[in-house]
C-alpha cells in the first residue's frame, strides 16, 4: 500500500476567482435588499405567511439566509468586506426584525387555528431566526406570547384570575359553590389537553435543534401556569377545616388530581418542578380527607346523648350519618388512594373499615340516646327505628353494601326485630300482666288505655316498620285479651276488635291524615346531601292501591314555603289519581339545611333539584316512567330552567302561577335594584329589601293563610339582599328566555293573582316554541290556586291538571 501524499497547505483562490465570488455575493445581497425593503417590519403591509403567497414567504427565508452567508463570506475577507459586511448585517437585522414580528403574528393566530401549516410556520421562521443567530430574541418572543395565551386561556376556563391570591379572604361557601366547581372543569381541560398542546407545540417548533431546547422552553412557558393551578386546589382543600360536609368537596378535588395526574406527568415529566407539586398537593389533599374522616368520628362521639328524637323516630343525626356515608361509598376507589398511610397497615385505614368505624360509631351512640328515654318502650322504639333505618340504608346504597356486605345489613335488620320484640314487651307489660293475673276487668282496660294513650305520639321509621310494629301488638296482645274477653263478657267494654282498631291506629302517620287516606297511600320522608354537604328534606305521595304509577311527578315550591305541609294538598290529590310524587325543600328552605329564606345561588337549587329528581328517576321502579315537574310560583321559574338545563328529559310541565317575571308594584325600587347589584355580595343576608306581607294578597282562603302563618317552616321575614338579587336576575333570564321553551305544558293561573302578573303567563304561552301547549285563566281567583282558594275552586283547577296529565301519562314513553 503507497504511503500517504504528505499535507500540502491550502492556496488562496487566483484573485480573479475572488472577485466573481464577491460579485455573485454582492448580487445576492442586492436582491435580499429589495426583498428586505419590500416586508420592512415598520411598514403596515400585512403577514408574509398569513396574508402573502407562499412562495413570497419562502423566498424571504431564503434571503435571509443569504444574508447570514453573505455575512460570514464578508467576514472572512478582512481586507475587502468590510463595507459588505456592514451594509449585510444591518439588512439581516432588519430582516430578523420582520422575522420576530411574523412569529409575533403566527403565534397570535394559533389560538384561532393550530393547524399543520401555522406550526409549519412558525418553525420556519424559528429555524431562520436561530441559524442566523437570533436564536435568544426567537425564544424570548416565542415564551412571551405563549405565556401570556397560555394565562389567558387559563383565566377563561377557571374565569377568576390565577394565581389566586384573594383566595384566603372568600368563605367556604363561594369557594364551593364558585371557585372549586370552575376549578375541577379547567384542570381535567388543562392537564388533559391545554399543556399537552402546549407541549406539542413546543416540540414541533424547536424540534430540529436540541431537545433540551424545547423542554426548557416549554418548562418557561408553562410550568408557572401549572402550578398556579394546583395551587388553586390546595388553597381551596386548606379551607376544609375538617368540616365533615366538606370531605365530597376534598375528594371531587383528588379525584380530578387523579384523573389528570398521568397526563401532567407524562408532560411535565416524573422529575419536573410540577411533578413535584402535585405530589405535594395530593399528599395535603389526603391529610385534609384524613382529617375530615377524624372529626366526624369524633363529632358522632361528641354528639349529647340526651338530645333524643320525639316520639322514638329516627334522630337527625342518624339520617345525617347514613346519608353522608351513602355518598362517602361513591368515592371508594379515591378514598381508597387518599386514606392509605405509608406508616400504617392498609387494612386499617382501607375505606371498608373507616366506614364500619363511622357506622359503629353511629350504632354506639344511639345505644346512649336510647338510655336517656324514661319510658323503656320508647327506647327500644327508638332502638328499632334508627337500626332498621340504617339496615335499608345500606341495602338501598348498592356501594355501601357491597363495602358493609349484605350479612351485615341482614344482622341489623334482625337486631331491629329484637328490639321490636323488646318494645312490644316493655309497651304493653302492664296489659299482659294484668290480664295473666285476673285482675278486674276495669282494671285490664284501663291498663289498655293506659298503653294506647302512652304511644299516640309515638312514631314509626316509614310505614314498613309501622306496620311490623302494629302485627307485633297485635299478635301479642289481641289473642290474650280475646280469652280475656270470653272469660268476662259482658262486663268488659272493650271488645277484641276495639283493642285490634285502636293498635292499628298506633304509628299511622302525620297529623292531618286519616287512616283510610293512609292506606291508599305510601308516604315517606327521607334527607339527603347535596353536592355542598348540605342536608335537604324530601317527601313522596305514592298510591300504595296500585303497582305502577300513571308517571312521576316533580314539584317544586315557591319562593319561603316548603313541601311536606303547604304542597302537601297537591301531593296527595295527584297521588290519588295514581301519579307517584316527589318533592324537595330547597337549601334554606322548610326542614332542609341553610338560613332561612336565604337564597345563596338560584343555579344551585336548580342543580339540587336535577340531581335529586334524576336519582329518583333512575331508580328501578320507576326505570320507564314519564317525567312531569309542576312548579308554583318561584318553582316555576326553577321547572323552566331545569327543562332549559336539559331539554328533552321532561316529558311536560304543569306552571302554577309561574314566576316569569316580577309584578310592577312588587318590584324593588330602582335604587334598591342598585344597591342588590352592588351590596349582594358584600353583606348578603342582610334583611333589608321592603316588602308588604304577601299571605294576604297570594291567599284568598282565611283558614288556609292561618295555617301559613302558623308554619314555622315557611319563612315569613323580609328578603335577604343576595335573595333577593338572585330572585331578579332569575326573573330576568326566564323572561329572554320564553321563545326557548319546547317541552309540553300547561299553565293555570288566577286572574287575580298580585304577586305574578298573569300577563306574563300569556306572553310564554305566546311565544314557547312548544307544540303542545294550554293556558287556563281562572277569573277572580288568587296567587296561590292549589291551596289558598275555597274547595271548590281548587276542584276545579285540580280536575284541569290532572285531566292534562292524564291524557300525557297515557302516551307511551
Amino acid at each position: 500500500m503507497a504511503s500517504p501524499s504528505p499535507r500540502r497547505h491550502a492556496l488562496p483562490p487566483p484573485r480573479h476567482l475572488r472577485t466573481l465570488s464577491s460579485t455573485l455575493v454582492q448580487e445576492s445581497v442586492a436582491a435580499a435588499a429589495a426583498l428586505v425593503q419590500k416586508w420592512h417590519p415598520d411598514d403596515d403591509s400585512g403577514s408574509l405567511f398569513l396574508h402573502a403567497a407562499e412562495h413570497e414567504a419562502q423566498r424571504f427565508l431564503r434571503a435571509a439566509a443569504d444574508l447570514h452567508r453573505a455575512m460570514l463570506f464578508f467576514a472572512s475577507n478582512v481586507t475587502h468586506g468590510g463595507h459588505g459586511l456592514v451594509q449585510a448585517q444591518a439588512l439581516l437585522l432588519t430582516a430578523m426584525g420582520r422575522l420576530d414580528l411574523e412569529l409575533q403574528l403566527l403565534l397570535d393566530d394559533i389560538t384561532q387555528s393550530a393547524d399543520d401549516a401555522t406550526r409549519s410556520n412558525i418553525r420556519a421562521v424559528a429555524e431562520a431566526m436561530m441559524a442566523a443567530g437570533y436564536g435568544k430574541e426567537c425564544i424570548s418572543t416565542f415564551k412571551s406570547h405563549r405565556r401570556a395565551a397560555l394565562a389567558t386561556e387559563l383565566q377563561r376556563l377557571l374565569g377568576f384570575l390565577s394565581p389566586p391570591d384573594h383566595l384566603h379572604k372568600l368563605t367556604w361557601e363561594q369557594l364551593d359553590g364558585s371557585i372549586i366547581p370552575s376549578w375541577l372543569a379547567a384542570a381535567t381541560v388543562a392537564f388533559n389537553s391545554l399543556f399537552a398542546a402546549e407541549k406539542g407545540l413546543c416540540d414541533a417548533v424547536f424540534a430540529g435543534g436540541n431537545a433540551a431546547v424545547g423542554e426548557a422552553v416549554f418548562a418557561a412557558v408553562a410550568n408557572d401556569q401549572a402550578t398556579s393551578l394546583l395551587a388553586v386546589a390546595e388553597a381551596a382543600v386548606a379551607r376544609a377545616r375538617r368540616a365533615p360536609e366538606r370531605l365530597f368537596r376534598v375528594l371531587d378535588v383528588h379525584d380530578a388530581l387523579t384523573e389528570v395526574l398521568p397526563g401532567l406527568l407524562s408532560v411535565f415529566g416524573d422529575s419536573s418542578e410540577v411533578a413535584a407539586r402535585a405530589a405535594l398537593v395530593v399528599a395535603k389533599v389526603g391529610e385534609a380527607a384524613r382529617g375530615i374522616l377524624g372529626s366526624l368520628e369524633v363529632a358522632i362521639q361528641k354528639e349529647p346523648s340526651k338530645a333524643t328524637a320525639a316520639g322514638g323516630a329516627v334522630h337527625p343525626l342518624t339520617r345525617y350519618v347514613m346519608n353522608y356515608l351513602v355518598f362517602l361509598a361513591d368515592y371508594q376507589e379515591g378514598l381508597a388512594l387518599l386514606v392509605y398511610d405509608d406508616h400504617e397497615q392498609e387494612a386499617s385505614s382501607s375505606p371498608s373499615v373507616i366506614i364500619q368505624r363511622l357506622v359503629s360509631a353511629l350504632l354506639g351512640k344511639l345505644e346512649a340516646k336510647a338510655g336517656c328515654y324514661r319510658e323503656v318502650a320508647l327506647s327500644y322504639l327508638f332502638l328499632a327505628n334508627n337500626t332498621q333505618y340504617v339496615a335499608n340504608k345500606v341495602v338501598g346504597s348498592g356501594k355501601l353494601r357491597g363495602i358493609l356486605g349484605d350479612g351485615w345489613a341482614e344482622a341489623q335488620s334482625g337486631k331491629a326485630r329484637a328490639h321490636v320484640g323488646v318494645y312490644v314487651r316493655a309497651a304493653w307489660g302492664k296489659v299482659m300482666a294484668a290480664i295473666s293475673g285476673a285482675e278486674a276487668p276495669e282494671a285490664v282496660e284501663q291498663a289498655v288505655m293506659e298503653a294506647v294513650g302512652m304511644q299516640e305520639q309515638w312514631v314509626a321509621a316509614d310505614e314498613e316498620t309501622g306496620e311490623a310494629l302494629r302485627a307485633a301488638a297485635t299478635a301479642a296482645v289481641v289473642p290474650k285479651y280475646r280469652m280475656f274477653y270470653r272469660r268476662y263478657g259482658a262486663a268488659v267494654r272493650l271488645t277484641p276488635g276495639d283493642v285490634t282498631t285502636m293498635i292499628a291506629a298506633l304509628f299511622a302517620g302525620p297529623v292531618g291524615c286519616s287512616r283510610k287516606m293512609m292506606s291508599e297511600l305510601d308516604q315517606s320522608v327521607e334527607f339527603v346531601l347535596n353536592a355542598r354537604g348540605m342536608s335537604l328534606f324530601t317527601c313522596q305521595w305514592r298510591p300504595s292501591t296500585i303497582i305502577e304509577p300513571k308517571a312521576l311527578i316533580f314539584l317544586c315550591h315557591g319562593y319561603a314555603m316548603e313541601c311536606s305541609i303547604s304542597m302537601r294538598g297537591t301531593g296527595t290529590r295527584l297521588a290519588q289519581a295514581g301519579f307517584a310524587v316527589h318533592g324537595m325543600d330547597y337549601e334554606g328552605h322548610g326542614k332542609s339545611s341553610g338560613l332561612q329564606g336565604y337564597i345563596t345561588s338560584f343555579n344551585d337549587i336548580v342543580v339540587d333539584c336535577s340531581k335529586h329528581f334524576a336519582s329518583v328517576c333512575e331508580k328501578l321502579e320507576y326505570k320507564n316512567q314519564r317525567r312531569f315537574l309542576l312548579g308554583e310560583s318561584m318553582g316555576g321559574a326553577i321547572v323552566l330552567m331545569l327543562h332549559r338545563k336539559e331539554p328533552t328529559y321532561w316529558d311536560g310541565a304543569i306552571l302554577v302561577a309561574p314566576m316569569c317575571k316580577i309584578v310592577e308594584d312588587m318590584k324593588p325600587h330602582p335604587i334598591m335594584i342598585s344597591i342588590l347589584s352592588k351590596l349582594s355580595n358584600v353583606i348578603p343576608t342582610w334583611r333589608i329589601i321592603p316588602n308588604e306581607d304577601i299571605i294576604d294578597r297570594a291567599i284568598k282562603s282565611e283558614e288556609w293563610r292561618e295555617e301559613v302563618r302558623n308554619n314555622h317552616y315557611c319563612y315569613k321575614g323580609k328578603p335577604r339582599l343576595k335573595t333577593g338579587y338572585e330572585l331578579f336576575m332569575a326573573s330576568l333570564d326566564i323572561e329572554s328566555n320564553l321563545d326557548k321553551v319546547t317541552l309540553p305544558f300547561i299553565i293555570v293561573h288566577g286572574g287575580g293573582d298580585a304577586v305574578t302578573d298573569p300577563s306574563v303567563s300569556e306572553a310564554l304561552y305566546t311565544l314557547a316554541e312548544s307544540k303542545d301547549k294550554t293556558l287556563k285563566l281562572y277569573p277572580g281567583m288568587c296567587h296561590a290556586l292549589t291551596s289558598g282558594e275555597p274547595k271548590e275552586n281548587i276542584d276545579i283547577v285540580f280536575a284541569d291538571i290532572i285531566k292534562w296529565l292524564n291524557e300525557r301519562a297515557a302516551s307511551t314513553p
